[in-house]
């Protein structure tokens, strides 16, 4: 069988509390059911003198009472496991089906008593195997009694023995589910709260080490910066001083992979550059989307793309650096995607509440699995790429306060949008 803590899909630590409160409880049941088997045995006594049925309550009942104080004496040992624990109340359910077919069956009022450690098993193991056994017992238990012929073995109990016995197995049985199904919900909801304060820290630790690593990243690529800037300087003056075709076109390869680095370098140092150096100002939005078209239109010619502009005159409190930056990263990355003969649009608008900011492409698309990695950084299709623009577009809109909304189907283009919301505040 499973243990407790995978039926209850708890982790180790809850596991370990149900238990402990299930050695307590098992602790304590001898002492709560004490006063019913002394009524039991008296009240036959009493109505019935020296005959069978006095005799095999009084049995019964020294048996069961002798099992449960031995339990008792064990937990006060160890902790009670949970195989042991389904078995106590397996051995309990029983025990009350006996007693129950002894005293009138179907009008027992000892029948009550079945509910007790059925739902305290229900309470302790949740769902999982042991639960559905101890049900399974319980409804056989309860099929036995009905079906069990009146007067077999022993007629029913007189009326006012019935009567006080329903009053005391009454208050017996809601003692045991007042002390075990609350300790046992306490002992889940103490677990439960444990163990999100210990993800709350585990979470609150992973961040700390990812701001410390980021820093770090940055100061590394930051130094790395002014050599490689060094190393392309020296290669460019070999490459002028080289004689032989083969040499320049080893140290244009060089060249090649040092521009290479660099943009990776610039593009680790944006998209770790600390968010709360956005400062917004008042820009015009339709200058800054031609700026941008401006400063790819000879890449678009080499490219055989068109370029084409779509600006509302727009005045808008916006970060231009970090907008611009964001908008000329798109734009190259729809440059990438789109064949000769293809179209990337730039287009802004603006709501009450939003400015858009857009770029669309006639390219290849994407689909849904691409899609839904489109911004994570070093992920791209673009041979020789790095991913970030997207993944520094995106934390530029985030920066705003707004977003980046990515769409594309296959062989339909692409269009991804910055969102960027109205400042609040004067």
């Amino acid at each position: 069988m499973r243990s407790l803590a995978e039926e209850s899909s708890g982790p180790v630590p809850r596991r370990r509390a149900v238990q402990a409160v299930a050695t307590t409880f098992l602790g304590r049941r001898p002492f709560i059911l004490l006063p019913l088997f002394v009524t039991l045995a008296g009240s036959l006594a009493w109505f019935e003198g020296p005959s069978a049925r006095p005799v095999l309550a009084a049995t019964l009942g020294t048996l069961a009472l002798g099992f449960f104080f031995w339990e008792a004496a064990r937990g006060r040992r160890r902790t009670v496991t949970d195989a042991e624990l389904w078995r106590s109340l397996a051995i309990t359910l029983a025990f009350i089906g006996v007693v129950t077919l002894a005293t009138g069956g179907a009008t027992s009022p000892l029948a009550l008593m079945l509910f007790a450690p059925t739902v305290i098993g229900f309470a302790a193991f949740g769902r999982g195997r042991r639960s559905d056994a101890l049900f399974l017992l319980a409804c056989a238990v309860v099929v036995l009694t009905a079906l069990a012929p009146p007067g077999v073995p022993f007629p029913a109990l007189p009326d006012d023995m019935r009567r006080l016995l329903l009053v005391v197995a009454g208050a017996s049985a809601l003692v045991l589910l007042r002390v075990g199904v609350t300790a046992l919900s306490d002992a889940h909801r103490a677990a439960r709260d444990a163990a999100v304060g210990a993800g709350d820290e585990l979470v609150a630790a992973a961040e700390a080490r990812g701001q410390a690593l980021e820093a770090m990243g940055a100061r590394v690529a930051h130094e790395v910066k002014n050599p490689l800037s060094a190393i392309r300087g020296l290669v460019e003056v070999m490459g002028e001083n080289a004689t032989s075709d083969r040499d320049k076109k080893r140290l244009g390869v060089v060249l090649g992979e040092v521009d290479r680095i660099d943009e990776i370098l610039r593009g680790y140092l944006a998209l770790t550059r600390p968010l709360e150096q956005i400062e917004r100002r008042r820009a015009d939005v339709a200058r800054l989307v031609r700026e941008v078209a401006a400063v790819t239109e000879g890449r678009a010619e080499r490219a055989g793309v068109t370029i084409t502009v779509e600006a509302e005159p727009i005045a808008w409190d916006l970060d231009d650096r970090r907008i611009k930056e964001a908008i000329l990263n798109l734009v190259l990355n729809a440059l990438d995607a789109s064949e000769a003969g293809g179209r990337v649009t730039i287009r802004s608008a603006a709501t009450h509440a939003a400015l858009a900011l857009s770029v669309t492409d006639t390219g290849r698309g994407m689909d849904e699995a691409e899609l839904a990695r489109a911004g994570s950084p070093y992920w791209t299709k673009k041979r020789g790429g790095t991913g970030l623009g997207v993944a520094l577009a995106r934390r530029v809109a985030e920066g705003h306060g707004g977003r980046l909304e990515v769409e594309s189907r296959p062989g339909h283009g692409t269009r991804m949008t910055l969102v960027v919301p109205r400042a609040e505040g004067p």
